[in-house]
Formats: structure tokens, C-alpha cells, sequence
């Protein structure tokens, strides 16, 4: 039987971050419902990603003018799924602000200088999907009819620079369906991010370890007896013999030369 969780959950769900007087009445729902509710945590984690606040502090005595602080909201409109399947919800959120548009488009067009602005669209479900304008053409083309390079770095680029509810980005692979020619400013792009968060990129291509700084880098591997291994290639003086003289880390890694 899988274990419950004893929590205070609004039975509201919100789609961005209550107001000021919205999370009075969040507090009021959640006082007057005095029992909790024994949830699994797979539930408790789709309440919060659906935008229902969950408030453990009150059924431990909180006092009310301490709920705010303590309050928990994450809603699944902001927070990019791992395989990038509700971009169009993030995006919702994204372009609402000028600000953000305005963002958006500027870091996109480092990458896709033929991208002229992205729209939202409602559909009938209440689901969204997005549209995006060419400066080659009046019309906007929906997500379907996109190459997969674009709808990528559209994901990477929420990834690294709109993510706000996470100190960590991790980024598998990310060179799929990129052209070759972008991976230096995808690196330079995770270098600028990862003054404020930690990023972490894995790879197993060596067209993107000729861009990457090696005190940067991390090679993991097994053993001969299956255990993984993870070492650092900055460190070793053959390594930086190698790469001083010339060897590109994407040749050593090729020769099987990194760990040495």
C-alpha cells in the first residue's frame, strides 16, 4: 500500500501566482476545511503542479499572518515537463509581459534570426498551442509544421533563461537536431546561465567537446567491472599536455584518450 501524506489542499487550482487578495481566500479555504486530506505522493505532486496550494504550516499551528510566507505554489504551466510536452502551456505563461516577449525574441533570434514573434492560441479544450512567425513569410506556422532544430531550442532557451523554480538544468543531449554550427552559442548561452544555476549537459558527441572549456567538463564511464566512474580531464597533466598543444578534446575522446 503506498504511503499518504497528511496535507491542507485548496481545492482551487490557479494558473500563474495568486494575488494578494486571492491568497486571502486560498488562506480562508484552507482554515476552514479543517481536516486534511491523506494523499499519495504521486496525488500531492499533480495538486501542486495543477496549481492548488498546499499549506503543511496550518495543521501544525502556523499562525494566518505567517501563511503567506509559507505557502507552496508551483503551477504545471510554468514548469517545463522533462520531455518539453507542454511547451505551449509554459509559453502561455511566458508572453504574458512585454518584457518576457520582448526576451524571448531576442534570445531566439540569436539562434533563428529568421523568427519574427510567437503567438498563443486557446483551442476548444482549453488546452494551447503556439504559432510561430517567420520574417520570410506573412504567416505563422503551428508547432506541427516546424523543424524539430527549432522546436528544440525553443525548449532549451525556456529551459535555461525562464525556469524560475529550479537551481539545476539538466540538458540531455541537447545537440539533437541542432545544426553543428549553433552548439558554440548553446555552450556560451549555458556558460551565461550558470553564473546564477547549476547546469548540467551530457553528451556523447564530439562536435560539442570542441566548444566546451575542459576545467568544464566531466567524462563518466564504467569500469571493467561495471561500476561508473567519473573523472576530470582538467586534471590530468597528459590531458592538458594534449589540448595545449593543439589535440581538441573531441579528438581524445574520439582516440578514448579523456580519462587518461
Amino acid at each position: 500500500m503506498a504511503t499518504r501524506i497528511k496535507a491542507h489542499i485548496d481545492p482551487k487550482g490557479y494558473d500563474e501566482k495568486p494575488s494578494g487578495k486571492e491568497i486571502g481566500g486560498i488562506k480562508t479555504r484552507l482554515q476552514k476545511n479543517s481536516s486534511p486530506s491523506f494523499v499519495t505522493l504521486e496525488e500531492l505532486v499533480q495538486k501542486i503542479k495543477t496549481g492548488h496550494s498546499i499549506s503543511p504550516g496550518i495543521m501544525g499551528g502556523m499562525s494566518a499572518k505567517d501563511w503567506k510566507e509559507q505557502q507552496l505554489f508551483m503551477a504545471s504551466t510554468k514548469i517545463l515537463e522533462e520531455n518539453g510536452s507542454n511547451v505551449a502551456s509554459v509559453l502561455n505563461s511566458i508572453l504574458r509581459t512585454k518584457e518576457n516577449r520582448k526576451k524571448l525574441t531576442t534570445l531566439l533570434n540569436e539562434f533563428l534570426p529568421f523568427v519574427d514573434g510567437i503567438t498563443i492560441e486557446n483551442n476548444f479544450d482549453k488546452s494551447f498551442s503556439y504559432k510561430v512567425q517567420e520574417k520570410f513569410s506573412n504567416k505563422s506556422f503551428h508547432a506541427n509544421f516546424l523543424s524539430d532544430g527549432t522546436v528544440s531550442l525553443l525548449a532549451i532557451i525556456i529551459a535555461l533563461y525562464f525556469e524560475e523554480l529550479s537551481n539545476v538544468i539538466i540538458l540531455e543531449e541537447p545537440e539533437r537536431n541542432i545544426h553543428p554550427k549553433l552548439l558554440s552559442s548553446l555552450l556560451e548561452s549555458a556558460e551565461d546561465v550558470s553564473e546564477e544555476k547549476q547546469v548540467i549537459i551530457t553528451t556523447h558527441n564530439p562536435e560539442f567537446l570542441k566548444h566546451a572549456k575542459i576545467d568544464n567538463v566531466r567524462l563518466v564511464q564504467r569500469d571493467a567491472d561495471g561500476y561508473t566512474l567519473i573523472s576530470t580531464p582538467g586534471n590530468s597533466e597528459a590531458v592538458r599536455c594534449f589540448v595545449e598543444n593543439d589535440l581538441g578534446l573531441d579528438d581524445l575522446f574520439l582516440q578514448d584518450m579523456l580519462g587518461e
